[in-house]
């Protein structure tokens, strides 16, 4: 069985955080069925890399990737999609600045994981606490886990940020 398609779900999460893409971090995008989507990987022409644990200012605020976890056990109602998958999850926080407004806050699918030439989107929260939608009001800040599923004989190099400035955390090998 493939994985299923995500675009749909990753279209609504920017239409109802379009906002949040100017600020900060974090997603959903992950559907009942599991798996995570791989797809091409966007050309890395004008995105920041920065160590991990760096916070990134963005144009409303900022967020940073503390950490990350290759070690998620699945759970009884929550096991990989496909055969030879894990889950990976990652420590995030977006925080808004003073200038927060109605359409500001973080959502775990302004990230993705990069592997090789492909980009992995989140999928449904496996590590908790696990980071979710949220609007966020002036100088507030939301953190949590987001999830990805992966092959695991995979080692990611980045997590990316979607949003203003695109950013790229480096993953220790």
């Amino acid at each position: 069985m493939g994985r299923p398609s995500r675009r749909s779900m990753w279209r609504s999460s920017i239409a109802l955080f379009a906002g949040a893409i100017l600020l900060t971090s974090c997603g959903s995008g992950g559907s009942p069925q599991g798996g995570g989507t791989k797809s091409p990987s966007p050309k890395p022409t004008d995105i920041i890399v920065v160590p991990l644990g760096r916070r990134q200012t963005t144009a409303k605020g900022s967020v940073v990737v503390y950490a990350y976890d290759r070690t998620v056990a699945a759970t009884a109602s929550r096991q990989p999609a496909v055969q030879g998958d894990i889950f990976i999850a990652f420590d995030i926080e977006g925080c808004a600045g003073p200038n927060a407004d109605k359409n500001t806050g973080v959502t775990p699918g302004l990230f993705y994981l990069q592997i090789g030439p492909y980009a992995y989107n989140p999928v449904d929260p496996v590590q908790q606490p696990a980071l979710h939608d949220t609007v966020l009001a002036p100088n507030r800040c939301a953190r949590g886990w987001v999830t990805f599923e992966i092959p695991k004989a995979e080692k990611p190099q980045f997590i990316l940020f979607r949003g203003n400035p695109r950013t790229a955390w480096r993953l220790p090998r």
